[in-house]
């Protein structure tokens, strides 16, 4: 059992650490991946910052037609090194994905950090676009806090395999773990059919009700509340449902949202816990 008189006195005494600081730094590279033994393609990113780690973000763009044939590593200055992603069969489409890893905890964001990628199988290939690196942490003993940076990438609106999930390039870039979690999804969902019964979560840059309302959808929208993402972006989330949500049908179940909201659509993806009775997927986002 916890030991409450401990806890509390711990806590009179316990010291925060710093304040967070962040660095980040990117580059376009549009370097091809060899293909099923033809090597690796290795690129470094010196960091001139000293941050204690806490966590590593690392977006990576590649326009390869079957990411589940990448193997990507990432290497520390220390020596440690994260496995990204590794090879998968069933798992196409390109990447435009953000990483994250915890295992570079307490090391030194300062030195080299080498990305490698490798195609672990054979005919489909592409090409390494961009890749990039933000820590988050607090400051080292040679922090810098003139240094500043941000990785920055240039995102591009994605829209899921099954044209089940949707996110734009305003929202990728505010909302950091959006790309990611999106893939999840997406993932997930090509794993198992969508109910026709099923119910989608749609954020909107700006009051969108009157927009939704005029869809395909009609009259089954439900405002969920508001998401502030950053200081200066606020997201307002509706719940949509439908007895018609097919996505194996011609046209995506997602296009009459997008159409009508076009500029105003930020993200919209189906609500899985609906629909897997296994296990149940929490929208994080919201």
């Amino acid at each position: 059992r916890i030991d409450a008189d401990a806890a509390v006195t711990l806590a009179k005494s316990w010291s925060n650490v710093g304040a967070e600081v962040s660095y980040g730094t990117s580059e376009s590279v549009n370097v091809s991946i060899p293909d099923l033994g033809g090597g690796s393609v290795e690129r470094t990113l010196s960091i001139p910052q000293d941050i204690m780690i806490e966590t590593v973000r690392i977006p990576f763009i590649s326009d390869h037609t079957w990411r589940g044939d990448l193997e990507i590593t990432l290497e520390s200055p220390a020596g440690t090194t994260a496995v990204l992603a590794s090879q998968r069969d069933e798992d196409d489409g390109d990447y435009d994905f953000t990483f994250s890893a915890k295992v570079f905890w307490g090391e030194s964001s300062k030195g080299d950090w080498t990305l490698s990628v490798t195609d672990a199988s054979e005919d489909d290939v592409g090409t390494l676009n961009a890749w990039g690196l933000d820590f988050f942490g607090t400051a080292g003993e040679t922090f810098d806090s003139l240094l500043s940076g941000s990785s920055n990438l240039q995102r591009d609106a994605i829209t899921g395999r099954l044209g089940a999930t949707y996110a734009s390039a305003e929202a990728l870039e505010k909302i950091p773990e959006l790309g990611s979690y999106l893939n999840h999804v997406d993932n997930s969902i090509s794993k198992k059919e969508l109910n026709n019964d099923q119910a989608w979560l749609v954020g909107t840059s700006s009051k969108s009700y009157s927009k939704l309302l005029s869809t395909d959808f009609g009259d089954d929208v439900a405002k969920r509340g508001r998401l502030a993402a950053t200081e200066v972006g606020t997201y307002w989330i509706y719940e949509i449902s439908s007895s018609d949500l097919d996505v194996s049908k011609k046209n995506p179940a997602l296009d009459p949202i997008i159409e009508n909201l076009d500029d105003n659509l930020a993200f919209a993806y189906p609500l899985l816990e609906q629909q897997m009775s296994s296990r149940t997927l929490i929208p994080e986002l919201c």
